[in-house]
């Protein structure tokens, strides 16, 4: 009989003192009499454990350290949470990276994508931003589109995306922006950032209007 093939995937990104983080994980057969233990390690984040952030049980698992999880006997899902600790510091470029690892009763999935889904978004799509906009523990989208002047948002579900929702801007937004402290943020931003490039502009023009106004009296 084949072990049990497990892969892990990120879910609702922490806030400090907010938002608990999630981290997806599955197997494509039930887990065994006893429970599955897996294996991980966190190479290559910028966060440390017990000073910036610590594990802790989510749905389905019995058992949490800091370099591996238990998942109950019979499931197939489950879910690790990440506490990220409040304090007075700002901590923009901190990461957690839960790196699966090998172990004798599972064997790791082997990384591959499923086919591609094609979702709608403006005319002229440029940049995209991700995040959880509304809390609901899915990933939602936002898509700057410069050629229609809008930002099209994307809320995540279950099972993808549902039609997207086209907010006007600017002209020709270039660039969207998420912001952990506020779910509207990344709209406040594209906004802001469509309005000063416009102002930026047209000073440019008027400085370029005089300085040619300059030479001819010259």
């Amino acid at each position: 009989m084949l072990n049990p093939i497990v892969s892990l995937s990120a879910g609702t990104p922490p806030t400090e003192g907010g938002v608990t983080g999630t981290y997806r994980i599955k197997l494509n057969t039930p887990a065994p009499v006893g429970g599955l233990t897996i294996n991980f390690n966190t190479t290559g984040s910028t966060a440390t454990l017990n000073n910036d952030y610590n594990f802790a049980l989510g749905a389905n698992l019995t058992a949490v350290t800091a370099n591996s999880f238990t998942i109950a006997e019979g499931a197939t899902t489950a879910t690790l949470n990440l506490v990220a600790h409040a304090d007075t510091l700002i901590d923009p470029d901190e990461t957690v990276l839960v790196n699966l690892t090998a172990g004798t009763d599972y064997q790791l999935a082997t990384g591959t994508f499923s086919p591609k889904a094609d979702y709608a978004a403006g005319s002229g799509s440029y940049s995209i931003s991700t995040g959880d906009f509304n809390n609901d523990g899915h990933l939602d989208l936002a898509v700057t589109n410069p050629n229609s002047n809008t930002v099209s948002v994307l809320m995540g579900n279950a099972t993808g995306f549902d039609t997207k929702i086209d907010y006007a801007t600017g002209l020709s937004p270039v660039s969207v922006i998420r912001c952990q402290c506020c779910c509207v943020m990344p709209l406040i931003l594209v906004l802001m950032l469509t309005s000063i490039m416009q102002q930026v502009q047209t000073r440019f023009l008027l400085a370029w209007a005089i300085l040619i106004a300059m030479v001819n009296w010259i």
